[in-house]
């Protein structure tokens, strides 16, 4: 078996509409799940199932870094998008350039356009500063590699 290391997948946001990519800062954990709107109906017939929109909402933690790099998209930024409403591209593939582990984005994929939507820093007396962060999906998630 075959495994990929969690640490080789980030998540990656462009202001620009996909002209430029920048990695969030320090991550620890996020993840990148994937609902389907639901109606069940119950008949005689059994139950029939009316599936609609897919809706999806990365989130995630991690650390501040006090010299973050042009790369790098840090919580001050996603505050600043938050509060201008300012609509994103965010993507999460593996591998994250064609090369020895194939095709760019040919095992992971993730793609769509979102906006953030909550923001939080954490300050603890004996740990870093933390902090959280949900992005909320528009339209159509893709697997297709960008």
């Amino acid at each position: 078996m075959n495994t990929i290391q969690g640490s080789l997948v980030s998540l990656q946001l462009s202001a620009d509409n996909g002209v430029s990519w920048k990695d969030i800062v320090c991550l620890e954990t996020y993840n990148v799940p994937l609902q389907t709107t639901v109606t069940e109906t119950e008949t005689f017939c059994g139950v029939a199932i009316g599936l609609g929109a897919v809706k999806f909402t990365p989130s995630g933690q991690g650390v501040c870094e006090t010299q973050p790099t042009t790369n790098q998209v840090t919580i001050k930024d996603m505050q600043a998008w938050q509060i201008a409403k300012t609509k994103l591209m965010f993507r999460a593939q593996y591998p994250q350039t064609s090369g020895a582990g194939g095709s760019m984005g040919s095992v992971v994929s993730i793609n769509g356009n979102c906006y953030v939507t909550a923001t939080q820093e954490t300050f603890a007396t004996v740990d870093v500063v933390k902090f959280t962060f949900t992005l909320s999906g528009q339209g159509v998630p893709s697997t297709t590699p960008l």
